[in-house]
């Protein structure tokens, strides 16, 4: 076997290997060549001291000689040509080999460097859940019922029935938030359901300001319904410097037009969450039906846990799950137990914050959510009204 094909059988080689190759190389051309230059000596010599026949057979053993080293000299060209592709064969995969693992080696840095951030995030949010927060900011649902009825909805609004909130209540409830928060508030979140539905919100859009005169305060729909709505509705969005915030859903609705329609009234339109730049799809949160999570950490894993805070009836919730769990109980005939512990009364609260250390700790109807379990990015579509929608 020549040394070009034993250098391709070893490929890829590594650099001691390739060493000891080409000092072979070396050594075997060196002898080839020294035992014809002593050929050549020999014959050079008898040339002087032979007679003519003898000198004659010299001299034709010689030209043999000459004609043995030209061969020899193109077989040495051609085991030269076949490594010398080989090394560049060799140069070939070692740059693939570099490329793939500088790739291989950033990717690992990138994976590392983003499981770094996702941990160090979850440290904070779950620090954030634990922590009561600075200022308040809460939502409402003003009708319990919905137009659109996504699958899985986690305010059970695609298997409640038609609820709609009652202004009077309304005012109550954010008259007294008003006065133990004095006046103040982060952000307040109109929704359903479709808040759209509601006949009066105008009402409520009016309350809401005059209660909390800072706050950015939401409608959060599915913006079907805002080619339908009155000037009234409008002007009170104007005046009250609401934000409507619709979530865009892939759905035959002109969504161009309900921007275009919002700048025309001068009201500010902010699309939900990252929905205005991609495809909306579903997150799936799924219940233990029988309660058997361990309450302290779902709260703690739960992105909702002192975010979602959920206003219902004199009542604040942590997160939407526990004040609306009654529709899914009163749609499938199930008991998830919402108790006195799971919210705080804001008319039996002292202060501002009491409400806010409350609202940072578990409750037991933690119990039922599997937090860990929740699937994202299931394609957007609507209820088909099953219990497998909020279960494993």
């Amino acid at each position: 076997m020549s040394i070009g094909e034993r250098i391709k059988e070893k490929l890829p080689l590594s650099s001691t290997e390739m060493q000891q190759i080409m000092q072979q190389l070396v050594e075997y051309m060196q002898a080839q060549f020294a035992e014809m230059m002593e050929r050549i000596t020999v014959i050079e010599k008898n040339l002087f001291e032979n007679s003519k026949t003898e000198n004659d057979n010299l001299r034709e053993e010689l030209f043999q000689l000459k004609k043995d080293f030209v061969v020899l000299k193109q077989q040495q060209y051609k085991e030269l040509s076949k490594i010398q592709s080989c090394l560049i064969e060799i140069n070939d995969l070692l740059q693939e080999k570099c490329i793939e693992i500088n790739q291989n080696t950033e990717q690992k840095k990138k994976d590392i460097i983003k499981t770094i951030h996702w941990r160090t995030d979850r440290l904070e949010e779950i620090y954030n859940r634990h922590t009561p927060r600075t200022e308040l900011s809460f939502e409402v649902a003003l009708a319990e019922h919905c137009n659109l009825c996504c699958a899985g909805c986690d305010h059970f609004s695609a298997i409640a029935e038609p609820e709609f909130a009652d202004i009077e209540e309304f005012k109550r409830d954010f008259a007294r938030l008003s006065k133990l928060f004095n006046g103040q508030a982060q952000e307040i979140h109109l929704l359903g359901g479709e808040p759209l539905l509601h006949p009066d919100i105008v009402q409520f859009i009016q309350t809401a300001r005059i209660c909390f005169p800072d706050a950015v305060i939401y409608i959060t729909t599915n913006g079907i319904l805002l080619q339908q709505m009155k000037d009234v509705f409008w002007v009170a969005c104007h005046d009250n410097k609401i934000v409507i915030q619709p979530t865009k859903y892939p759905i035959n609705l002109n969504y161009t037009a309900l921007e275009t329609l919002a700048a025309e009234h001068g009201v500010e339109y902010r699309y939900f969450g990252n929905t205005g730049t991609t495809i909306k799809t579903l997150d799936k949160y799924p219940l233990d039906l029988m309660g058997s999570q361990d309450a302290r950490r779902s709260f703690r894993l739960c992105h909702r846990a002192n975010k979602c805070i959920y206003l219902q009836h004199g009542k604040l919730y942590t997160c939407t799950v526990a004040p609306t769990i009654r529709h899914l109980n009163k749609r499938f005939g199930l008991n998830l137990i919402e108790s006195s512990e799971d919210y705080i009364d804001i008319y039996s609260a002292k202060s501002a914050q009491e409400i806010l250390e409350f609202l940072a700790c578990p409750i037991p109807f933690c119990k039922y959510c599997m937090p860990e379990k929740i699937k994202r990015g299931i394609e957007w579509h609507q209820s088909n009204g099953i219990l497998s929608e909020w279960i494993l």
